[in-house]
């Protein structure tokens, strides 16, 4: 999946099937050897994480405290880190997503 070269639709929205303790994202997002992503994550409406990932081999982990809720979006906040330099576009690429949910 990816946004359009938009930050104000940069985003992305999943609907579980019942609500749920959500813990963590699990993200491969493009270019993920060469580019961060400035994120936050809502959890219905609720901030859940902010920051920005850190460029890896493949899966970023972004765990936080757990939110009760049913719906997940994933939005970009600023344009993506390229070599220390914000790229001035402002494309969101997921290539998957993994949300977890808190099991205590």
């Amino acid at each position: 999946w990816n946004s359009e070269d938009d930050l104000a639709t940069a985003w992305i929205e999943y609907k579980l099937q019942h609500p749920a303790s959500i813990d963590e994202v699990v993200l491969k997002l493009d270019y993920f050897r060469t580019r961060s992503y400035p994120l936050r994550i809502l959890v219905d409406g609720q901030e859940a994480w902010r920051g920005t990932t850190g460029k890896s081999l493949g899966y970023v982990h972004l765990k936080f405290k757990p939110v009760i809720g049913q719906t997940v979006r994933i939005q970009l906040t600023a344009p993506p880190i390229r070599q220390a330099v914000a790229d001035p576009t402002p494309l969101l690429g997921i290539i998957e997503t993994e949300i977890y949910s808190d099991k205590k």
